[in-house]
């Protein structure tokens, strides 16, 4: 199985930074939305092909080692059918599951996107909508879609936002969730958006 994991600002909806849900850091903390891309990784987008959502994730100017996935190859430029497992900061000092890409193809470096009137979005991950799930904002507990964290176990998410889960000790954390990652049967915001659409 390849699984990532990926750490980004808490957002509501991920469909661009407005009022009512603006990006927040590891401590609850405002952050500035031009400088947050993340902000659109749950925003399904339609192509002649289908929908597919483009997230974004900070892998800095060498890119990510996407070699780190599973068996990916050392040369690769891309990883394919990778389970991305999108984290956010729930409460203090405390990392969860917001939601995740299921079969998703996972670059070493950015790819961009122009739409009409100009605009242009860089990416990183993609997959299809149909396979895409952000859970609502209730049901992101730390009780049930904790992430663990390096720092106080020894393994888990580090402090660059990013895990590859290769730690023999993660086995049955790794067990138990993508078997919950596969039984979920509830509600999924995809396409629920905020109420006040205007752009901060």
């Amino acid at each position: 199985m390849k699984i990532l994991f990926l750490k980004i600002p808490a957002m509501r909806f991920y469909k661009g930074a407005v009022r009512e849900d603006m990006p927040l850091g590891p401590a609850g903390e405002a952050l500035d939305p031009e400088a947050v891309y993340e902000k659109y990784n749950f925003d399904p987008v339609k192509a002649p092909n289908g929908a597919f959502c483009l997230g974004w994730f900070d892998a800095g100017d060498e890119g990510l080692p996407v070699e780190n996935i599973g068996d990916t190859d050392l040369e690769a430029e891309l990883a394919e059918h990778v389970l991305v497992v999108w984290c956010a900061g729930v409460e203090k000092d405390r990392t969860a599951v917001v939601g995740w890409y299921a079969d998703a193809v996972v670059n070493r470096g950015y790819e961009e996107l122009t739409f009409d009137g100009g605009y242009v979005q860089t990416y990183n991950v993609m997959d299809e909508a149909a396979n895409c799930v952000l859970l609502p904002e209730t049901e992101r507990s730390y009780l049930r879609w904790a992430v663990p964290e390096a720092e106080q176990n020894g393994w888990g998410m580090s402090r660059k936002n990013i895990w590859f889960a290769r730690e023999p000790q993660a086995a049955a954390y790794l067990k138990k969730l993508t078997e919950e990652i596969a039984s979920y049967r509830g509600e999924n915001w995809l396409y629920r958006y905020p109420e006040s659409p205007e752009e901060e």
